[in-house]
């Protein structure tokens, strides 16, 4: 958790103040993804900067974790820095004597670990690096220096990466794989990701995007469920084909999450993982969570016991029912619970999990898929969970496209254990 209240920063020179920051206020929950945005001079690195301890405000709080930074010496902030925070440059900073290898372990040596080098080889290979350890700074191109300093900064896994327009010296493609990766940390580490940026496509990838102007917060928008703490209203950040605009948070904080139908299955047929569907519907029971699933034919009529425990949580009314289409081949009218999609739809999402396939050729289990995905998005749920692997590998595209997060069932449960803990 990061707490900023009324921070100032001023600077003097020329016979005069220059005021920075202007009473900038701000909570940045655990695991969120923040943009901060604005014009030249409006104060985002300086911020960025407080808030890694690198220096101190004129007047305000910052509180990381519940510690007040504002008030510890150079060495505490230091300390705190290698626990708690990793920071990426936009002009690298790596130390041009030290190969690849070496400027990864800086971090992990300071903290005294054994291990260091064979934990930075582990690191660059995870970054596609592993061809590139022993090369120094000079030798790398600025895409592949850019990979080191995020590797430096993650090295020693901490809860807290701020980037501080890490894609600003870089071409567009160049950027795009820094900023993929970044992304995947928070998504496989739950990093809290603070990034400074002058992209507006950049910026509309996280979760919520501050605008600063003239020192001060313009707005602060969430524009994704993970870390909201209000009710907010989702749309598709690139076109308006879909009607996908919703609430992941309802007024009471009770989030609404749909199913694939292979976890059904998997209870049924007692497959690993099949524990985790149990607590799944504990909460729902417990009135933490809304669960629904989706059906492509009338699941009444289906036979199964993967269709006897749906009705079962039914009839227990923990369980709620979508419905999209009769078979994947054909649409049913718009109605109560029923959603109408068009064939342009179904290959815009099909494509985006299997870019060289079609409608018209693609089998029924891809077809089913895409239309639990078409009547998830249509009804604005912005958290989709499955164990589907060809889903699972273009979470991050499907994210970045349609306002989803794609989740195992596993990693639900982690993230609405730690929401009930600090409810709590």
């Amino acid at each position: 958790m990061i707490e900023i209240t009324d921070l100032c920063m001023r600077l003097s020179g020329g016979g005069h103040d220059v005021t920075v920051l202007d009473r900038v206020t701000l909570t940045i929950p655990p695991k969120q993804v923040v943009a901060i945005v604005g014009p030249s001079g409006s104060g985002k690195s300086t911020l960025l900067g407080l808030i890694a301890g690198l220096d101190y405000p004129t007047s305000g709080s910052i509180r990381v974790d519940g510690i007040e930074i504002t008030q510890l010496k150079e060495s505490e902030s230091a300390r705190l820095r290698r626990e708690k925070i990793g920071y990426v440059f936009q002009s690298f900073h790596l130390i041009p004597t030290l190969t690849a290898l070496e400027n990864v372990a800086v971090p992990l040596e300071l903290s005294g670990d054994r291990h260091a080098l064979a934990r930075s080889a582990e690191i660059l290979d995870a970054v596609g690096l592993a061809d590139r350890r022993h090369h120094y700074p000079v030798q790398l191109s600025g895409g592949e220096q850019q990979r080191v300093a995020v590797a430096r900064a993650f090295a020693s896994q901490p809860p807290i990466l701020l980037a501080d327009e890490p894609t600003g010296n870089l071409d567009s493609a160049t950027g795009r794989q820094i900023i993929d990766l970044l992304l995947g940390l928070h998504r496989d580490h739950g990093t809290t990701l603070v990034l400074v940026t002058h992209d507006l496509q950049l910026a509309s990838l996280a979760d919520r995007i501050v605008t600063l102007r003239d020192g001060r917060v313009e707005s602060d928008k969430l524009l994704s469920a993970i870390g909201m703490t209000s009710e907010t209203t989702l749309k598709r950040k690139d076109n308006e084909k879909l009607p996908v605009q919703g609430t992941f948070f309802n007024a009471d904080r009770i989030p609404s999450i749909t199913l694939d139908t292979n976890l059904f299955y998997d209870k049924a047929e007692g497959r690993p993982g099949a524990e985790k569907f149990d607590q799944i519907f504990e909460l729902a029971r417990a009135g933490k969570i809304k669960v629904y699933f989706t059906a492509t034919t009338d699941f009444e009529d289906k036979s199964g016991d993967a269709t006897k425990i749906a009705m079962r949580l039914m009839r227990d009314e923990v369980l709620h029912e979508d419905r999209n289409a009769g078979t994947p081949r054909e649409f049913m009218p718009e109605g109560p619970g029923l959603y109408k999609v068009e064939e342009v739809e179904c290959e815009e999402v099909l494509q985006t999990i299997w870019p060289n396939e079609n409608w018209e050729r693609a089998n029924d289990n891809k077809r089913n898929d895409v239309l639990h995905l078409l009547a998830h998005l249509k009804n604005g749920r912005n958290i989709f969970l499955t164990r589907d692997e060809d889903i699972l590998c273009k979470r991050l595209q499907l994210e970045k496209c349609y306002c989803l997060k794609v989740m195992k069932p596993a990693e639900f449960l982690e993230y609405i254990s730690g929401e009930h803990s600090r409810d709590a």
